[in-house]
């Protein structure tokens, strides 16, 4: 097994600002990899289940790993790590600020936060007859408030 991969398996509860265990090593001391893979256990455990609570929405997890973002974990690699993952998957159901529902149909590669929902309810939950797509990057004043079942 590849040492990095080994220092990972370590040290992955690791923090940049030395808060981490097992070793509280900090900053430079820990190998990027390392670093990456506390941002992605970070995430997974945040918007997975737990006996001991609810699983965060991805979007609420990915404001407190921004939070976190340049103090406990690496500001460089989480906004490497936010760029790659969507928000909101293809297929996810959303509602709006306008209170329409839809689903998300596409992605905006350069703004994941925003992407093209197909628009299924209106605001009263009826039924839209003809569906359409809304692109987010083009409707600034409207965003995603949550994540349903649709």
């Amino acid at each position: 097994m590849a040492e990095e991969i080994k220092l990972a398996t370590l040290e992955h509860h690791e923090k940049c600002d030395g808060s981490g265990y097992p070793l509280a090593v900090k900053g430079k001391q820990i190998h990027d990899t390392t670093k990456l893979v506390t941002i992605c256990d970070m995430f997974d455990a945040m918007v997975t289940p737990k006996a001991y609570r609810k699983q965060m929405k991805t979007y609420e997890s990915f404001e407190t790993l921004a939070s976190m973002a340049g103090v406990q974990i690496d500001k460089r690699l989480f906004q490497e790590f936010e760029k790659r993952v969507a928000l909101y998957p293809v297929g996810k159901g959303v509602i709006l600020s306008n209170g329409y529902k839809g689903i998300v149909a596409s992605q905006n590669k350069d703004m994941l936060a925003r992407p093209i929902v197909r628009i299924l309810y209106d605001d009263q939950g009826r039924k839209i007859e003809k569906p359409y797509d809304l692109d987010l990057t083009q409707e600034l004043t409207l965003f995603i408030t949550d994540i349903i079942d649709i």
